[in-house]
């Protein structure tokens, strides 16, 4: 599983990415059960759809 993300123009009132995707959370809470049903995974600092932020950048 690999995250792309970059540089964003702006963010607001997008959606935050989640930590994991949902398949994988499913994974996640069924591989340990009842222990983490009542949490929810934390969102990223990322935003779903965001525009990049002009300029160049280096790898």
């Amino acid at each position: 599983m690999a995250t792309v993300t970059y540089p964003a123009a702006d963010v607001r009132g997008r959606t935050m990415m989640p930590w994991l995707p949902s398949g994988a959370e499913r994974a996640l809470k069924a591989r340990f059960g009842g222990a983490v049903d009542g949490y929810a995974l934390p969102t990223t600092h990322s935003a779903v759809g965001a525009p990049a932020r002009p300029g160049r950048r280096r790898c």
